[in-house]
């Protein structure tokens, strides 16, 4: 038996999202680039990707639900404060 060579991702995304035109053109692209996609209960949206593609579907999708780049960077640097605070 043979590794697919895919990485998989999860994300968290609103139900309304699904419905979206621009989501269904990114599942198509996700296809067209030799992944796979799947969206279970409405929100949750699993995406298996070659290991070298290099598309960022996290920005796919906040372009999508029209998350300005300055809001993304804020949660970047929220979750990044909140993983070191943890570790001390």
């Amino acid at each position: 038996m043979k590794r697919a060579g895919l990485r998989r991702n999860c994300y968290g995304i609103p139900h309304d999202l699904v419905d979206e035109p621009s989501f269904a053109d990114l599942t198509d692209e996700i296809e067209h680039l030799g992944g796979f996609s799947a969206v279970d209960f409405k929100g949750l949206f699993l995406v298996y990707l070659p290991r070298t593609c290099d598309l960022d579907v996290s920005q796919e999708l906040d372009r999508i639900a029209g998350i300005s780049k300055w809001k993304r960077r804020f949660r970047r640097l929220q979750t990044g404060l909140k993983r070191r605070l943890k570790r001390d």
